[in-house]
């Protein structure tokens, strides 16, 4: 690989399936930018709009939307339905990421679980704390194992965002097993740490898509009033349009 220019440009594409992924892209675009890097930035959907908010400086860049829907509570059913929806989404992803490349003349990539953000000829860095995905099914969880990590390979380096060992946070989720070009990279925030009086034992945070999201908290909700701590929940959850969208799409869907 050729020696990067005296200030290099990076493109950050975190995936939009809840704000998870633009989240934690947060804090590593500000260290990019501490050190004197060109940053780009590419999502789509609500994603899109936190960055654009975030980071209303920054060059951004529409990419194709997966737009998967949980139709049902069953997420292989949910996936299985929408594959050739979402890999031909992959498909213009890459397609679109790929000109961008070259128009932007970028040295490096930085993609928050977007599968086809990657590029061959440029330094790709794939952000993930799903090393190993967990089914029910083990036929459907090995092939899909095989899947993920066929994707991995696509990229120079693979970043885990938690700390090594058992007692991380994401588990056996980020076991490493053979994929050798894997990293931990510690947990990221975009919070800053400040010492304050201790209100709450237990804080909450829940978005994604639904309805997944809600019978996560249904089940959390119960689980916290059994405890004798004292907790608060917030819900990331999406606006009026989205969700009569969604119920519409669930209609069409079962």
């Amino acid at each position: 690989m050729s020696e990067l220019p005296s200030k290099p440009k990076i493109l950050v594409a975190p995936l939009n399936w809840g704000l998870g992924h633009a989240t934690r892209c947060i804090p590593i675009i500000k260290e990019l930018l501490s050190q004197n890097v060109e940053v780009l930035l590419a999502s789509d959907g609500r994603s899109y709009e936190l960055l654009k908010s975030e980071f209303p400086e920054l060059k951004l860049f529409m990419l194709t939307p997966y737009d998967v829907i949980y139709a049902r509570q069953s997420m292989i059913f949910n996936i299985a339905a929408q594959l050739p929806k979402i890999l031909i989404a992959i498909y213009k992803e890459h397609k679109s990421f790929s000109q961008i490349i070259q128009t932007e003349h970028i040295d490096g990539i930085i993609s928050d679980n977007r599968f086809g953000c990657y590029n061959s000829k440029v330094f790709s860095v794939y952000l993930t704390h799903q090393l190993n995905i967990k089914i029910p099914l083990k036929p459907v969880e090995m092939f899909t194992r095989l899947v993920n990590r066929k994707i991995i390979d696509r990229f120079d380096e693979c970043w885990i965002p938690d700390f090594p060992g058992k007692d991380n946070i994401s588990g056996e989720l980020s076991r490493q097993g053979n994929i050798k070009n894997s990293k931990f990279i510690g947990t990221l925030s975009r919070f800053n740490f400040k010492e304050k009086p201790k209100k709450y034992d237990i804080l909450a945070l829940l978005s994604g898509p639904e309805p997944q999201r809600s019978i996560f908290e249904k089940l959390l909700l119960k689980q916290l009033k059994q405890l004798p701590l004292k907790s608060v929940l917030v819900q990331g959850k999406l606006n009026f349009l989205e969700v009569l969208w969604m119920k519409i799409l669930k209609l069409f869907l079962t």
